[in-house]
Parts: C-alpha cells; sequence; structure tokens
C-alpha cells in the first residue's frame, strides 16, 4: 500500500491500480467483494490519507473500515464514485484520531446528500465510541446532541447511532453478510475486522504494535 491516493480492487485487493491513472474508475469488476482503499498512510504521513477502507459486498452491502481524519476519506472517493451516503454501516479499529475523526465530515456530506438519510451505524468497542461522544460534543459537525446511545443533529434528527461491539460475537450487517472483531495488539481495547458475504471474506488488522 504504497500509493498516495486511492487503489481499487474487484475482490482482489492484490489488483489494486493506483489513483495516478488520468480517470479514476468506479469500483467494478467480478462478483464479489468490491474494495477501495481511500486512504493507508500512518498517523504522521504527509503523503497518504489517513486509513479508510471501502468494502462493497456481494449483497450490495457497503462498508466503510475506519473512516481517516478531515476530509480525505470523501475526497478520495469522490474519485471513485463513492459518495457518503453509500455507506451502510461504519467498522471502528480504535480509538486514534487519524482513523475516526473523517467521521464528522463523513456525515456532515452525508446530510448534504441526503437529509433525510437513515442513522447511520458506527461500530466499535467502547473507547473508540467514547472518543466519538467527546469529539462530537465539542466540533458541532452537523452532529449538535451527541449522547452514548446516538447523535443528533441541530434539528433533533438521529444522525449517527453508535454500536458498542464484543469482540469475537458476530454481526449481522446485511443480508448475508457478517462480521466479527478481534483483538489486536496495539492500543487497549484495539481491534481488527473479518467481513464474510457469500463464502468470500476480507480481513482488516487496523494498527498493530510495531
Amino acid at each position: 500500500m504504497n500509493t498516495p491516493g486511492p487503489e481499487i480492487s474487484g475482490g482482489n485487493p492484490a489488483s489494486a491500480a493506483p489513483d495516478s491513472a488520468a480517470e479514476p474508475a468506479p469500483i467494478s469488476g467480478p462478483s464479489g467483494m468490491q474494495v477501495a482503499f481511500l486512504g493507508t498512510g500512518a498517523g504522521m504521513s504527509v503523503t497518504r490519507a489517513h486509513t479508510a477502507i471501502s468494502v462493497r459486498c456481494p449483497d450490495g452491502t457497503h462498508l466503510l473500515l475506519d473512516a481517516g481524519s478531515g476530509n480525505s476519506a470523501l475526497r478520495n472517493g469522490q474519485a471513485l464514485g463513492l459518495a457518503a451516503d453509500q455507506y451502510d454501516a461504519v467498522l471502528l479499529s480504535h480509538d486514534h484520531p487519524d482513523h475516526l475523526t473523517g467521521l464528522f465530515f463523513i456525515q456532515s456530506h452525508r446530510a448534504f446528500i441526503n437529509p433525510e438519510a437513515a442513522p447511520l451505524p458506527v461500530y466499535g468497542t467502547a473507547e473508540p465510541l467514547r472518543r466519538l461522544v467527546n469529539l462530537a460534543r465539542h466540533s458541532r459537525l452537523q452532529v449538535d446532541a451527541p449522547a452514548p446511545g446516538s447523535a443528533q443533529n441541530s434539528v433533533g434528527r438521529e444522525v449517527l447511532r453508535w454500536q458498542a461491539i464484543t469482540p469475537g460475537r458476530p454481526l449481522e450487517l446485511g443480508p448475508r453478510t457478517m462480521a466479527w472483531a478481534f483483538p489486536v495488539d496495539h492500543t487497549p481495547e484495539a481491534v481488527g475486522w473479518r467481513v464474510e458475504c457469500d463464502g468470500l471474506a476480507l480481513v482488516f488488522s487496523g494498527d498493530t504494535r510495531y
């Protein structure tokens, strides 16, 4: 993952193509998991966007693994034809800001595209969800009334729904899409994710100790 911008893969991460092409194409490929790397940079990277990965499963479920920071996931997603209102859920790996603070910009643009959009479920262990509640309380970026279970916008509409998870316990995220979190050696409560659909599996380690 040494490219500076978005990469795409139609069911085969090894086939990812950098965004150096003149016209980055929307995600396409054989039926299967379709993966787009919207950011792969470490926290102090100045050449790559922070971590965010789009995963579209064969049953149509569209997941975002981590949310990067700032508007980088939005910008790189736009280059690939991915809009903020397409995501069905966000799966967080841990509480570092380079992995989750982009969520509020994603939500802001999601509300701009579709003010009536359903609340976006955000799955994570307790610590990253606590961090998000605190950040939302101070940022007020289309999220004006955060609460332990959800966040509302300025007109009282629920826009984000916090979903605390237990590693190892399966989550049903779509008609045929399941996901499990598993502990990783990074910060307290950090996890990786395994996503399965129609016999295909994708594993995201998140950060690990180095």
